[in-house]
């Protein structure tokens, strides 16, 4: 976890939990070994291809400061599904959490049924 200060992978090793600060609260956000330890063990992207055929529709906002949008570029090109997408929301963030930024969501899960 190199995202994490060595004064958090401590607390992490002795507490099994450390915290981390949030843009989206005033609280900070608890991490805990087994996250960590869950996330590593159902970690997709490390694999050559992400064995799901059915359609996969991803948004993706462009101004995340979480989760680069090129991950789920890269996650387009490892599904083995043919019927996939990818929707840039220019000047999107991490919870795309504005009323038109909803809307295209509700509209992508929409577009499937």
């Amino acid at each position: 976890t190199p995202a994490l200060s060595s004064i958090q992978r401590s607390e992490l090793e002795q507490q099994a939990v450390t915290y981390m600060p949030s843009e989206y609260d005033n609280q900070p956000y608890p991490i805990t070994r087994q996250l960590l330890e869950q996330g590593n063990t159902l970690c997709l992207l490390d694999k050559e291809s992400i064995n799901i055929h059915c359609p996969v529709r991803l948004i993706h906002g462009l101004e995340d400061i979480d989760v680069p949008w090129q991950i789920s570029l890269e996650t387009t090109q490892q599904l083995a599904s043919q019927d996939v997408s990818l929707s840039l929301i220019k000047g999107g963030d991490h919870r795309l959490s504005k009323p038109d930024e909803l809307e295209r969501c509700f509209e992508l899960i929409n577009s499937l049924f």
